[in-house]
């Protein structure tokens, strides 16, 4: 995303990346930009781990009262779908700053809204936060959970953890199958275990732990 120099508009560049040669290529999002330039700032844009980076999903301001969240194709610049999220729904939107961003497997889709409606003194009011758990294939509503942004716009979103079971945001730390249980079956012992080594170990340190080359490959991969 970036700033216009010459006008007071946003808009969106795509860029692929080779890291073996070293180059990048711009790639023509001309649909996605007419939906995103009329949100004054109030959009946000996020790959989909689970499709080859082929998918964003993207949000944009669609009146007053919603927030549109839609699916994207990049290689054809085609919007395949839109769904209105209203704010009786989402009472926070559309909030001042939103932000995207799926869990590391594809599980669960993240939208983290700065700002609020609800009556409350303004200082508090602009650095309220809420995150919305929603379904990363219907867009169904989850969970959420509030907190307040010491920072204000700057690194307002949750980090999520590697395996996608926690959230730290505003200095807590938050369980997150507590706050959306519907998404999480019974783990078994030893996935209960790849989260632990998920969360507790750097990716680039997994291969000196003594474990089965498959298990590693799983980690690495975010597939636990």
């Amino acid at each position: 995303m970036y700033a216009h120099e010459t006008e007071n508009i946003e808009g969106v560049i795509l860029v692929k990346l080779n890291w073996k040669s070293k180059t990048a290529e711009t790639i023509s999002c001309d649909n996605l930009n007419l939906h995103v330039l009329p949100s004054n700032h109030k959009f946000a844009i996020t790959f989909d781990p689970r499709t080859d980076s082929d998918l964003t999903v993207f949000t944009f301001i669609a009146g007053a009262d919603r927030c549109n969240i839609s699916l994207y194709k990049i290689k054809k610049d085609i919007v395949l779908f839109q769904i209105a999220l209203f704010k009786n729904e989402l009472c926070d939107l559309p909030g001042n700053f939103q932000n995207l961003q799926f869990f590391r497997d594809g599980s669960a889709l993240l939208l983290t809204v700065l700002g609020s409606n609800c009556c409350m003194p303004t200082v508090i009011r602009n650095h309220f936060v809420t995150a919305h758990f929603l379904d990363p294939v219907c867009y169904d509503f989850l969970g959420d959970f509030k907190y307040m942004s010491l920072t204000s716009v700057e690194h307002f979103t949750p980090m999520i953890s590697a395996s996608g079971r926690h959230c730290f945001c505003g200095g807590k730390l938050y369980n997150v199958q507590k706050i959306k249980p519907k998404s999480y079956a019974l783990r078994t012992l030893k996935q209960s275990c790849l989260d632990v080594i998920a969360d507790s170990v750097l990716i680039e340190d997994l291969c000196q732990l003594p474990l089965p080359k498959s298990i590693i490959a799983c980690l690495e991969q975010g597939k636990i």
